[in-house]
Formats: structure tokens, C-alpha cells, sequence
């Protein structure tokens, strides 16, 4: 499928969905939650960069990596050396 094929496609289903804004494939790239959702299911940040098309990491970094207080624990158990699991008191 060609480029204006897929704008084609997206303007139609925005179309049927009621929605009134201008819906483009680089808006639904930009979205928020989709590269949230990337990187919350395990896509690096570096792969979200690259597919969001920012001049700096820090911008992807900045604005789509943010971590709940449980993945901010789990990856405390998981790589923190001095600390092991069974004695974890939290």
C-alpha cells in the first residue's frame, strides 16, 4: 500500500468513527498512548525513538517513559546487586 493509500484509509475510519479532527497517520504515530503502550510492553525506548522520528532521545525518553511505582520496584528486585529478593521487606 502506498503512503496516500494509508492516509486514505485513516481519514475514512476516523470518518466512520465520528470522529470531526483531521486524523493522520502522523497523528496517530504521535499519540500518546501508543508509544506509552510500546514501552510499557517491553519496547525500548531507543526502538520508540526511531519509530517516532525525534532529533533527540531525550525527547522520546522525556515524554513516553514513564513508570509505575511497581515497575520502578520490580526493577529494583530484579538488578539492584546488594539487594535480594526474599529479604526485600516491601
Amino acid at each position: 500500500m502506498k503512503t496516500q493509500g494509508v492516509i486514505s484509509v485513516v481519514k475514512h475510519c476516523a470518518r466512520l468513527a465520528g470522529i470531526q479532527r483531521t486524523v493522520t497517520p502522523t497523528l496517530l504515530r504521535h499519540s500518546y498512548s501508543f508509544c506509552s503502550h510500546l514501552v510499557a510492553g517491553g519496547a525500548d525506548p531507543f526502538s520508540t525513538w526511531e519509530l517516532m522520528g525525534h532529533k533527540k532521545v531525550l525527547t522520546t525518553l522525556h515524554y513516553y517513559t514513564h513508570l509505575s511505582r511497581d515497575q520502578v520496584k520490580e526493577q529494583m528486585l530484579t538488578f539492584n546487586p546488594l539487594q535480594e529478593k526474599e529479604r526485600c521487606l516491601w
